[in-house]
């Protein structure tokens, strides 16, 4: 057997005790597990009730130290929060408001549309219980003598949100317009809007309206009752109105007829033809009792004349033919078969 240098065994001892020391080292600290209740210094100021180790509040610990420099560029300028707090400059203010003013207003020099929307209501504010055939002004209801040239308008401001009757001017003299309404007992109040154009210079108050119609009585005849019209003239879309009103305080049997005589003969307007029946302790509109007399013979054609435009209007009725006996034998052998 070999023997070895004494040198080199003992550097093999050596080495195993310099092994042996290291393998004796302190190990490395574990780590603090989420649930261990131990905390560390850092972590317990961090809450946000804690307090500092010196008794302070924690906000207080943000605040900076008034010990360190601070740089004056890093400050907000005085100057500056100043200007935007104070208020604008009155002639800014000024000029926002024409500009706004000029944004909600209407070009002027841009086209205006030549129609626009309404609101319209069909029965306007007629009452439900007007005896007129046509309180809407329908052209078919209403009669004119002499002949003229009469259009219905529809309008967005007239005396009873209806349409109107527009009359034309014609050259035969007088123009008379008339429209039928039922009677019965009364007293009545009756009224009808008469108008002309605002540009025509012509007063409203020269027309002749009057009531038509059978009224028993001790001479159980024909009756005429004028309406007056009424001091206050409205203009309403161009138009100047005038409003002619009565009460008849007697019963009318049958039908009555309303005339409407333009002595002008020239262009006016009719609108808001009103006959209800009133209670006599009811007065809305203060309608002056009017006093019948008899009818002039002008009135009276007017009233033959309207009862034979009426029938002339009215379509015929139409009947099935008369069948003789040797038509019906006719037909009952056609039936056989």
């Amino acid at each position: 057997m070999r023997k070895l240098p004494i040198v080199a065994v003992m550097s093999l001892a050596a080495a195993g005790l310099v092994m042996g020391g290291c393998g004796r080292q302190e190990s490395a600290p574990e780590p603090v597990r989420p649930d261990s209740t131990e905390q560390s210094p850092d972590a317990e100021a961090l809450r946000p009730d804690a307090t500092l180790r010196d008794g302070s509040a924690q906000a207080d610990a943000f605040l900076p130290d008034a010990s360190l420099p601070v740089d004056a560029s890093d400050l907000p300028d005085a100057s500056a929060q100043a200007d935007a707090a104070a208020p604008l400059d009155a002639s800014l203010q000024a000029d926002g408001a024409e500009q706004a003013d000029a944004a909600a207003s209407p070009d002027a020099s841009a086209p205006q549309p030549k129609r626009r929307l309404a609101t319209y209501k069909p029965f306007g504010d007629s009452p439900v219980a007007n005896l007129f055939l046509a309180p809407d002004m329908a052209p078919g209801a209403w009669y004119l003598n002499p002949q003229a040239d009469v259009y219905p308008r529809v309008e967005p401001l007239t005396p009873s949100g209806q349409p109107i009757l527009q009359v034309e001017a014609q050259s035969a003299g007088a123009t008379r317009l008339m429209a039928e309404a039922r009677g019965g007992p009364g007293p009545f109040d009756v009224s009808i809007a008469l108008g002309r154009a605002v540009g025509a210079g012509v007063a409203t108050d020269d027309f002749q309206v009057v009531v038509l119609g059978f009224a028993p009585g001790s001479n159980a005849t024909d009756s005429a009752f004028p309406l007056t019209p009424e001091a206050d003239e409205q203009a309403l879309g161009g138009i100047a109105w005038r409003r002619y009103s009565g009460r008849i305080e007697s019963e009318l049997v049958g039908w009555g007829m309303l005339a409407v005589t333009n002595p002008r003969g020239d262009q006016f307007f009719a609108a808001a033809p009103r006959m209800v029946q009133a209670e006599p302790s009811a007065n809305v509109r203060s309608f002056r009792s009017v006093a019948s007399r008899a009818p002039l013979d002008a009135e009276r054609s007017l009233a033959l004349f309207v009862r034979e435009e009426r029938k002339r209007r009215t379509p015929p009725i139409l009947r099935p033919p008369a069948v003789d006996a040797a038509m019906r034998h006719r037909l009952g052998e056609a039936l056989k078969r």
